[in-house]
Formats: C-alpha cells, sequence, structure tokens
C-alpha cells in the first residue's frame, strides 16, 4: 500500500496542476474576449461619432449662405472701394441665387453720388459695406 500513496499523490499534483492551467488559460481567455468585446464596442462608438460630425458638417455646409464681402479699410478709400466693388462682383457672379434672395428680401436705399461724398467715412463704409440695402447713383 505505501507504493499507492506516492502514485496517488503525484496523481493529485497532476490534476490540480492541469486544473489550475485549464482554470488560468480559461481565465486569460475571457479576458481577452472581454477586452476585445469592449475595444470593438468603442471602435463602434468611435465611428460612429466621426460619422454623426461627417452628417452634421455636411447639413451645416448645405444650410450656409455664403459670406458677402465686406468692406475693408486700409486707409486708401480708392483702392478699398474699387477693392470690394471687385469682390462683391465675383460674389455676385458666384452666387446668383444668395444675391437674388438677399435683394428680394428687404427693400433698397437709393442714394444720389453727391450725397454719397457728403457722408463722413463711417457712413460710405457703412452704405459700401451693405450693398444689400443701398444703391448709390
Amino acid at each position: 500500500m505505501m507504493m499507492h500513496v506516492p502514485l496517488i499523490n503525484s496523481a493529485k499534483k497532476v490534476f490540480l496542476t492541469a486544473t489550475f492551467l485549464f482554470s488560468f488559460i480559461y481565465h486569460i481567455d475571457a479576458q481577452v474576449a472581454k477586452n476585445n468585446r469592449i475595444e470593438n464596442s468603442s471602435l463602434s462608438s468611435e465611428k460612429q461619432a466621426t460619422e454623426q460630425r461627417a452628417l452634421k458638417q455636411n447639413e451645416i455646409k448645405q444650410n450656409q449662405q455664403p459670406t458677402f464681402p465686406v468692406y475693408i479699410n486700409t486707409g486708401n478709400v480708392a483702392i478699398d472701394v474699387e477693392n470690394y466693388k471687385i469682390a462683391k462682383l465675383a460674389w455676385i457672379d458666384a452666387n446668383p441665387e444668395a444675391y437674388k434672395q438677399m435683394n428680394s428680401s428687404s427693400p433698397m436705399i437709393f442714394v444720389s453720388k453727391e450725397e454719397f461724398n457728403r457722408f463722413p467715412v463711417e457712413k460710405q463704409q457703412e452704405i459700401t459695406g451693405h450693398p444689400e440695402k443701398y444703391i448709390v447713383k
């Protein structure tokens, strides 16, 4: 009988070691699977967030009116007025529908050239800066 005891103890050791190894491998495998699920769901969330941002930006671009040029005062009135006229005409050519909509929404104010020339520079800039409101003839 003495011979069986060491054999049983050896079998117990092998069994316990194998059980430990299997449970350890199972635990590691379960942890890896859990991490993959978390990573996949976070990637999915990031992808959804990216797609939502792209959709929102596209929606903003579609609803956005092109910005009308503004008068920029550099101190040289003649050049500033000429630059503004060029920018305005280019914008009108590029955005005819937006320009029609701008002009149809509010009544125009007509200002004679003589009257325009008598205005202070700030008022002239106000008039040239808002061609949707004023027409200088």
